[in-house]
């Protein structure tokens, strides 16, 4: 029978009771800080939003909203019509950011109040 094989190497000593560095692997991520938890880093802030989005203070659509605030109307008197609209009570927490409704288009009137149909096809020839 062939020998056994050799015993392997002692591990080299330890400082102290801290277990040995794992082997480096260069393609992972750089450890967080000792003391930080687990939790991923917030995304970074919007640098600039579009221009056709304005901030949530100066939305149409929620600027009723911040109205009553102004005047210092109860939060819980018109959060039940926020939800109801599909509005986010918190979204009044960050007036200075992107309305999260996003841009504003102003909805086009379904009637032409500078054109009468009946008198348009009319000319004066036709008396």
């Amino acid at each position: 029978p062939p020998p056994p094989p050799p015993p392997p190497p002692p591990p080299p000593p330890l400082l102290g009771n801290a277990p040995p560095p794992p082997p480096p692997n260069v393609n992972a991520p750089p450890p967080p800080p000792p003391g930080t938890s687990e939790m991923p880093p917030p995304p970074p802030p919007q640098q600039q939003a579009a221009s056709n989005v304005p901030l949530t203070k100066d939305d149409p659509r929620l600027s009723k909203f911040f109205t009553y605030i102004r005047i210092k109307v109860p939060l819980h008197s018109f959060v039940d019509k926020m939800t109801a609209l599909g509005y986010d009570p918190e979204w009044l927490k960050t007036p200075d950011v992107p309305s999260p409704l996003g841009p504003y288009v102003e909805e086009a009137d379904d009637v032409d109040d500078d054109v009468d149909d009946d008198e348009s096809d009319l000319s004066d020839d036709d008396f």
